[in-house]
């Protein structure tokens, strides 16, 4: 999956998926809903950090 990721922040939430069911040793359906929802927690947090980026760097550009 992380071959075809570009992205820095896509590439860390995949890490933290894949240590988070490596450190669990039987893993049941309940706690891989919880890391999958922090993960999409995660990605949350990116797209809003990457928007607001995106509105500074285009700021600068029409100023």
């Amino acid at each position: 999956m992380q071959v075809g990721l570009k992205g820095l922040a896509a590439r860390a939430v995949i890490n933290y998926v894949m240590t988070e069911l490596n450190e669990i040793s039987s893993v049941s359906n309940e706690e891989v809903n919880v890391i999958l929802r922090n993960a999409l927690s995660l990605l949350e947090v990116e797209e809003n950090d990457i928007h607001r980026v995106k509105e500074f760097i285009r700021k600068m550009i029409n100023q």
